[in-house]
């Protein structure tokens, strides 16, 4: 039911506006609005499934990025395309460590992360600008 409701309010809201339609779904979140939307939901379950086979695992990875690169091909194989607006099948590249995880816990860098992820973000944001005026 909260589903229905959150879904209605944020179409409800986009009338308005987006600012609020996203407020919207900050507060009460949607499988179908949220970023990703469900098939990241399908895809944190197949992860979960085959956490213990590293074969299957990554088969499943490797199909389902495959997958994403086909669907952002949809929109045309061009630079911007690929890598301004349908870039999510880059997450290959993150295959070969989730593989080399051992299942220990690692050092406590915590507080590097918590710096690292937002840091991170904003220099990819400041190049990928700087590549466009170009």
């Amino acid at each position: 039911m909260i589903q229905i409701v959150s879904f209605l309010l944020f179409t409800r809201f986009q009338a308005l506006s987006k600012a609020y339609a996203y407020l919207a779904n900050g507060l009460i979140p949607n499988l179908l609005t949220s970023e990703g939307a469900l098939i990241f939901i399908v895809l944190g379950i197949f992860m979960y499934v085959f956490r213990n086979n590293r074969l299957k695992f990554s088969v499943m990875y490797i199909i389902f990025s495959v997958l994403m690169f086909a669907s952002a091909g949809l929109g045309g194989f061009t630079a911007q395309n690929l890598f301004y607006g349908n870039y999510q099948w880059m997450m290959i590249i993150a295959l070969p460590l989730m593989l080399s995880y051992n299942g220990e816990r690692g050092k406590g860098l915590k507080y590097f992360f918590y710096a690292f992820y937002p840091l991170h973000i904003w220099i990819l944001f400041l190049i990928a600008n700087l590549i466009q005026r170009k």
